[in-house]
């Protein structure tokens, strides 16, 4: 039957050309008035479809970051409904939470019942940064760019930062990635025998830098022309902040600092070389 309509279709134009021709300027007049109206977009968006908790929690383990923070994390969201799947990471300082939202659910009601549970959640450690909530947006490849030269690892992580920012200043880029970088990090080693010789231990120095080392909220002023927010920073960033702070106060009241029994170093972590380009060790920016 349907080789039959074909054919027959096909012997009426041949039969009637002049309305074949006619009514295939219908169809092309009809294709064309439509164009201005289709959305056309060489990098087309999609509707974002998950979301991801992370959770700082510096100086911690795995282990600790997993029953500090996301187990905590899981047994609170477990219930929403809409939510198809939650994956959890657990890496050294810090916690990871994937949670992908079933694709005929209302995404932006979702988040914002996942961040609302999140946010009453008072039983992380009090060593724990505030929890980031963000949705996973789909990028789409741009271009990658390849940095790498005979400099040194900061001389080279400098050069990517100063290209990172002069590219986000150019129109119509906002997503500039530095992939294969190597973590700061500042170290900071004490011999057994100078923990011997104060009378100290590994633990008793983490916690006094701890205390030292951190910022605090101060509390509020109320004034006529409005609420003063009073915040004490504290946090020790480089180096040099690190080599002042007081770890002992002798009997005289001296106060030794951290620079004179420890050796502090200001540099990278120890990681393994994340990114090479013929052959040598390099940094890719990635545009998005």
């Amino acid at each position: 039957m349907r080789d039959i309509n074909e054919k027959g279709i096909i012997a009426w134009m041949a039969k009637n050309p002049v309305a074949a021709n006619l009514l295939l300027l219908i169809v092309a007049a009809a294709g064309i008035s439509a164009l201005p109206s289709l959305k056309k977009e060489v990098f087309p968006t999609f509707p974002a479809d998950s979301l991801t908790i992370t959770v700082p929690y510096p100086g911690s383990s795995p282990e600790e970051v997993e029953q500090g923070i996301l187990l905590k994390i899981e047994e609170e969201i477990q219930d929403i409904e809409g939510i198809e799947k939650i994956t959890a990471i657990a890496q050294e300082g810090s916690g990871r939470v994937v949670i992908d939202v079933g694709p005929d659910e209302d995404f932006n009601n979702i988040f914002n019942r996942i961040k609302v549970r999140v946010d009453s959640i008072t039983a992380f450690p009090q060593e724990s940064e505030r929890p980031l909530i963000e949705e996973n947006t789909p990028r789409t490849r741009v271009i990658n760019l390849s940095v790498f030269g005979p400099l040194d690892e900061q001389g080279i992580k400098r050069l990517a930062e100063e290209i990172h920012d002069d590219l986000l200043k150019l129109p119509g880029i906002t997503q500039v990635e530095i992939q294969g970088d190597k973590n700061y990090e500042i170290s900071i080693e004490i011999s057994d025998q100078t923990l011997r010789a104060y009378g100290l231990s590994f633990d008793a120095i983490v916690n006094r830098i701890r205390e030292q080392s951190r910022d605090l909220p101060g509390g509020k002023i109320r004034t006529e022309n409005g609420t003063i927010v009073l915040r004490s920073q504290g946090q020790a960033r480089i180096k040099e902040d690190f080599a002042k702070l007081g770890i002992i106060t002798q009997r005289d009241g001296v106060t030794v600092p951290l620079s004179d029994i420890a050796s502090i170093r200001d540099g990278f972590a120890d990681q393994p070389i994340l990114s090479l380009f013929n052959g040598q060790p390099g940094l890719t920016i990635a545009v998005s």
